[in-house]
């Protein structure tokens, strides 16, 4: 009987009782017309400004909005204090060595995005074309600076591709004097040292639809840059876009030729030599071939490829 007790106090029971109707339907919404455009027709001005002041104590995103539209732009200082804010940011989502793993990267670039949709519109409401510039710059700039998992390309990818769109509908509406600010700025802030993906940024840049005057600008920039480069896995890249430029301002194959003997040491530029005399020029390409047999011995992935080419030259040429 002791046994039978202990297993009904200790077994649980769930009690229901049929008469309980259970809770009451909730009441149905009904269709209201809230008049708040003709409030703020209709109603007094000085009612509007001590809402509209309510509200704005309460929102410093809309003390933002409010200043951007009576100065025309960006307060003195703003973009210096957004730029605390961002890092802030960065700093509260990565480890205590800087370092954003995967989910603290694409939340991170989450927030970063939404920080440019939620202030980009203003600025351009009003016309402020290198405020708007400069706020796209910054959110770049610092996806740029921060440590982000290589898991994480895609998201920084599509991330730089929102910025880049943004970006061209501002060059669009700029006027020649504030592109060329655009440019001079551009190389004036990147960072060659970013830990995250340089060239996206550059890509961005040196893409866009500038003019004669200003793709001159961009060769001397980065003529400097190539002189200077202390990354050499990165040298290839920018001679492929000095190459680009010097496309688009009309230099002929010979002209590109010039640029790949001045950097003859590089395997890219004596590819693209190679591709050259391949076209124009079959007893240099003989030549180059058997220089780079010697140059680049220790790469039998590349001399059996330059044996090949050699072969398939020599029948050509009997």
């Amino acid at each position: 009987m002791a046994a039978v007790l202990f297993a009904v106090e200790a077994a649980e029971f769930t009690f229901t009782d049929d008469t309980d109707p259970g809770l009451p339907e909730l009441p149905q919404r009904v269709d209201v017309v809230v008049p708040w455009l003709d409030a703020i027709d209709n109603l007094p001005e000085k009612v509007v400004r001590r809402e509209l002041l309510k509200l704005a104590d309460q929102s410093p995103s809309l003390q933002e909005r409010l200043a951007i539209i009576h100065l025309g732009g960006l307060p003195e200082g703003q973009l210096h204090n957004w730029k605390v804010h961002l890092l802030e940011l960065a700093r509260s989502a990565g480890d205590r060595h800087g370092f954003l793993d995967y989910d603290d990267a694409y939340e991170f670039l989450i927030e970063l995005s939404n920080f440019l949709s939620d202030r980009l519109p203003v600025l351009l409401e009003v016309g402020s074309i290198m405020d708007a510039f400069k706020l796209i710059w910054l959110a770049l700039e610092t996806a740029m600076e921060q440590k982000l998992s290589e898991d994480a390309g895609d998201d920084l990818m599509e991330f730089v591709n929102d910025c880049s769109e943004d970006l061209e509908l501002i060059f669009a509406d700029a006027t020649e004097s504030q592109q060329e600010e655009m440019l001079v700025w551009f190389w004036k802030h990147r960072n060659s040292a970013w830990p995250c993906r340089t060239a996206l940024v550059d890509s961005l840049f040196l893409n866009l639809p500038w003019d004669g005057t200003l793709q001159k600008q961009n060769l001397k920039f980065l003529d400097q840059e190539i002189q200077n480069c202390r990354n050499k896995e990165r040298l290839p890249e920018f001679l492929s876009m000095q190459a680009e430029i010097m496309k688009r301002l009309g230099s002929t194959p010979a002209d590109l030729l010039a640029l790949w003997k001045q950097y003859h040491d590089l395997p890219y530029a004596r590819k693209q030599e190679l591709e050259y005399y391949l076209e124009n020029d079959k007893p240099a390409a003989v030549s180059l071939l058997q220089e780079i047999r010697v140059l680049d011995a220790e790469n039998l992935e590349q001399v059996i490829a330059c044996s090949k080419q050699l072969i398939s030259l020599y029948e050509e040429t009997g």
